[in-house]
């Protein structure tokens, strides 16, 4: 795969010689080596007539001289035309082309538009007062207030701005990884309806043993879905359904326990923070329903397995602590519908396929560049022949093939290398296809760990040992630059801190530089984020800018924003 390259711009003028008939055929005659007077003698001695006209040819231009002109001028016309026409569709075609490099930049996990120098604020807007960003196209959406406001993405102008139902919660995944995916058609949001351990209809008073039921007090729980244009639609929720989540594709997810509740409450083991007794654990239905008219899209039971999960904790004194059997959250993770909770842990695509493996406990399903899913077994080992820890699932679940090794999914792509899946085998760094075909293998990347950015036909890989950044060939494997991570920060410009107090938290790319966020943590109460981009071509360090540790980033349909966190957030695009 060869770099992208685009052309200078060239401009190239034309003009047009207006040459006279007469002046043609002169031009013709002496090409011929003869004079027109000669030519004139000639043709009348080989006709046996001679020109009557006193003035000879000179005085006005013969006939057939008049036509060879007209014939050269259209020609030479037409030779124009056509060099213009073939100048002007290639100009096109690259008008084209780059304009589909762009949109697929943008639509790339981590991709942002060209920053050749340090991006500065271009408008800035209040953030959240809690939850996330959402985002529609062309619109970032920001909930304050019991109010969404969408800013235009390009100019931070307030598009419109419509009331929510009190506690509602948009969207549902630039919070988690900081990079929007490509933007649904609506907007889906959801008032906050899950309970807490306390307030739990499932859970018992430690006083009475009693079952509590504060669902009578607690309002019908509500969806609004919001359109690019502003128009809002609201409607309740069956509460029989259970917890609700925005999902994907314009739905709403929902999570309930179904059996016997609990006859007791389940005390945790103060060395390992455990329940003590899983068997009272109940199953869980998760459902997908469409978000505006409530039609069931599909719906799956799932058995209570014990070790799966996460039983959350809760004390309702200083010196008792139980563990929440019913706890269980549902959300939008990866384009998938995720259900974790106390022995329940499940993934399905909007199509209602189960993608984790139920045998598997700790498995976890990430996405690839070309849609393909990763699934990942944390716990279990690879078998002799290197496969059997992941494996490399169709869009559909289907599985294509199991990869050897630990899969490096980068954290930001241009989207011109889809097809390649790096692995670590070893100590080695492993390129595959698609299909699973071994590319290349090489020995210089010692100890492969992450892939931050793969762009413009390099991958920024961090090498394990002594944390260096090395700069990969995506086609060869060949290694073209490398640095170290203290040498992004130690420029005399920035924190002066100890080795290992470095730490690469998030990476973007505009393709043709990789944005890395370096946090450098000075004491225990000073640090600095350093973004920092280098050039693909050769790791030098095009710029930098340099923030406080509690600001994030986040890259959305192209844009670069900063998130500064705290009591009074903000968000700004930068560019």
């Amino acid at each position: 795969m060869s770099r992208r390259r685009r052309p200078d711009p060239v401009t190239i003028a034309f003009t047009l010689d207006e040459a006279t008939p007469a002046d043609d055929a002169r031009h013709d005659d002496a090409a011929e080596g003869g004079t027109p007077d000669a030519r004139a003698d000639a043709d009348a001695a080989s006709t046996g007539s001679a020109s009557t006209d006193p003035a000879g040819p000179a005085a006005g231009p013969a006939p057939a001289a008049a036509r060879s002109a007209r014939r050269r001028r259209r020609a030479a016309v037409g030779a124009v035309l056509a060099a213009v026409l073939t100048l002007g569709g290639m100009a096109a075609v690259d008008a084209a082309s780059s304009r589909s490099s762009t949109e697929t930049q943008r639509r790339s996990t981590g991709g942002v538009d060209a920053l050749a120098t340090a991006p500065v604020e271009v408008w800035s807007a209040p953030g959240p007062q809690a939850g996330a960003l959402a985002t529609l196209p062309g619109l970032l959406v920001v909930v304050r207030d019991d109010e969404a406001v969408a800013h235009d993405l390009d100019t931070g102008t307030v598009r419109w701005a419509v009331p929510l139902p009190p506690t509602s919660r948009c969207g549902g995944e630039l919070e988690l990884a900081l990079t929007a995916p490509v933007p649904d058609e609506t907007l889906v949001c959801v008032t906050d309806d899950v309970p807490s351990p306390l307030a739990s209809r499932t859970l018992l008073t430690t006083t009475t043993g009693e079952a509590v039921d504060t669902t009578a007090a607690s309002p019908a729980p509500q969806v609004t879905v919001l359109d690019a244009d502003g128009t809002a639609t609201t409607r309740t929720l069956d509460a029989a359904r259970g917890w609700s989540a925005p999902g994907p594709d314009g739905t709403v997810a929902r999570f309930r326990r179904v059996g016997d509740t609990p006859a007791a409450p389940v005390p945790t083991d103060p060395t390992t923070g455990l329940p003590t007794d899983v068997s009272a654990g109940r199953a869980a239905v998760v459902t997908l329903e469409d978000a505006r008219t409530g039609t069931v899209r599909w719906e799956h039971e799932l058995p209570f397995v014990a070790g799966e999960g996460d039983c959350r904790p809760y004390s309702p004194t200083e010196d008792t602590t139980y563990a929440d059997l019913d706890s269980g959250t549902v959300s939008r993770s990866a384009g998938l519908v995720a259900v974790r909770g106390c022995g329940v842990d499940a993934r399905f695509t909007p199509e209602g396929t189960r993608v984790d493996d139920p045998e598997a406990p700790a498995d976890a399903v990430r996405r690839l560049p070309d849609d393909a899913l990763l699934r990942v077994d944390a716990r279990e080992s690879a078998a002799a022949d290197g496969t059997g820890a992941a494996a490399v699932l169709e869009p559909d679940g289907a599985l294509r093939w199991e990869p050897p090794g630990e899969v490096l999914v980068p954290i930001a792509t241009d989207g011109t290398a889809r097809d390649l899946v790096l692995t670590r085998q070893v100590t080695d760094l492993v390129a595959h296809d698609a299909a699973g075909r071994t590319r290349w293998e090489t020995g210089e990347v010692n100890s492969p760990e992450i892939a931050y950015v793969v762009a413009d036909g390099v991958a920024v890989v961090l090498q394990g040992m002594r944390s260096v950044l090395v700069g990969v060939d995506v086609e060869t494997g060949r290694t073209l630059w490398t640095r170290t991570i203290d040498e992004l920060v130690d420029d005399g410009a920035g924190p002066t801190v100890a080795p290992g107090m470095l730490h690469v938290g998030q990476a973007f790319t505009d393709g043709a530089r990789a944005l890395l966020a370096v946090s450098a943590w000075e004491d225990d109460e000073h640090s600095t984020t350093r973004l920092v981009a280098l050039d693909l071509r050769d790791g030098a360090v095009a710029w930098s800018t340099d923030t406080a540790t509690s600001t994030r980033y986040a890259a959305v349909q192209g844009s670069l924003l900063q998130l500064r966190l705290g009591d009074d957030p903000t968000v700004t695009r930068l560019g």
